[in-house]
């Protein structure tokens, strides 16, 4: 294992990073935006 492995291990555990619902908000915004641009 690498430090960065490690480093993003911590961070998961200490509940840093960002949450799950923010990557699935990203993709609803994006398949929104594309639906009503097209």
């Amino acid at each position: 294992m690498n430090a960065r492995t490690i480093q993003r291990r911590r961070a998961r555990r200490n509940g840093r990073g960002i949450p799950g619902w923010v990557v699935t908000f990203g993709d609803m915004m994006a398949l929104l935006l594309c639906f009503f641009i097209l």
